[in-house]
């Protein structure tokens, strides 16, 4: 999108995507088990309005942030929390129905993007919950696949197009 809009557009962009991303998330979850990680004010801000708990990105790199909210919530042991869904912001056709409907009962589950290149969501339980590795960027969800397999967690993959559909 940088080719697309400018600086402040694509600012605004996530802001919009960041708020339908809190929303989607407090349908599925209660807010006190929610938590963005961040580094941005603004988003920050945004989070506590709706009750959200924040994590301040001190890594500045996504996989490094997903590990200092996990440790955070691990710490806190927020309200007994067993499992743990990366839900990032760039799905803007992502809704209550579909996330509900990729949650299942396996160790790890992966939705990837329509080229099955990434991974557009993450949902851990258990032992998973607590040490698999976060490994997105460039082809994350091949990583994250044999990550789960070599591990020994059962594996669910995602094929939804609402999902699969995101903005990078």
């Amino acid at each position: 999108l940088s080719q697309l809009l400018t600086a402040r557009a694509r600012y605004e962009l996530c802001a919009l995507l960041l708020r339908q991303t809190l929303e989607l998330a407090r349908l599925v979850a209660d807010p006190e088990r929610i938590f963005l990680i961040t580094a941005d004010e603004s988003a920050a801000a945004q989070a506590c309005a709706l009750g959200i708990g924040v994590v301040v990105d001190s890594a500045n790199e996504l996989n490094g942030a997903l590990e200092l909210g996990r440790d955070h919530i691990q710490r806190h042991r927020h309200n007994g929390a067993d499992g743990l869904i990366v839900l990032p912001i760039d799905l803007p056709l992502a809704d209550e129905a579909a996330i509900e409907k990729a949650l299942g009962t396996c160790d790890v589950t992966l939705a990837t993007d329509s080229g099955r290149t990434g991974t557009n969501l993450l949902a851990l339980r258990g032992d998973a919950a607590r040490h698999f590795p976060f490994s997105f960027g460039v082809n994350s969800f091949v990583r994250h696949r044999e990550s789960a397999r070599c591990a020994g967690y059962s594996l669910a993959e995602v094929d939804d197009p609402i999902l699969a559909f995101d903005l990078d």
